[in-house]
């Protein structure tokens, strides 16, 4: 075999093995972010009842529209560790609920910096009412149970962010 054809075989298979990557990221990111149509009251009772676990409990960012996030809620010093990342959003403009379930072992190979948006959640998902919301979150913040975000817009769009 001519190094001309050496280099093109090679070629041929770099390019096979970075199509198989990319589609099994997609596939990967598809299996843990789902979007499902739903009425808004219906979306609102899943993200309340989700809440409810949390109740008195401070969300450990507070989003502020167009701002730098609030740092907030104290950090939870049980023994144990948290595993995976979920959220719930509500996206009123596109009448569907968001699940977001991931876990952190994933996130610390691929978010090593954590999250600066909380439209990072949401990679294949672009057009969701919190892609430009603040959140500053490092992963070493993610380390034990608890409340991330709850944070809602005007319209009715809401979104939860937990750790556990």
């Amino acid at each position: 075999m001519s190094k001309i054809e050496t280099l093109l075989a090679g070629g041929i298979s770099l390019a096979g093995v970075g199509l198989c990557l990319v589609g099994s990221s997609v596939g990967f990111i598809r299996r843990h972010v789902r979007a499902e149509a739903v009425a808004g009251d219906v979306a609102a009772r899943e993200i309340d009842r989700a809440a409810a676990r949390f109740a008195g409990e401070q969300p450990l960012r507070e989003i502020r529209d167009g701002q730098v996030p609030l740092r907030g809620g104290v950090r939870n010093t049980s023994p144990r560790r948290a595993r995976g990342l979920h959220a719930l959003i509500s996206d009123v403009a596109s009448t569907r609920i968001v699940r977001v379930d991931v876990p952190l072992s994933l996130l610390r190979v691929a978010k090593r910096g954590g999250f600066r948006y909380l439209g990072e959640l949401t990679p294949l998902l672009e057009d969701t009412e919190f892609e430009t919301d603040r959140v500053d979150v490092s992963l070493g913040e993610l380390d034990r149970p608890k409340l991330v975000v709850d944070h809602a817009h005007e319209d009715g769009a809401r979104i939860l962010m937990w750790v556990e």
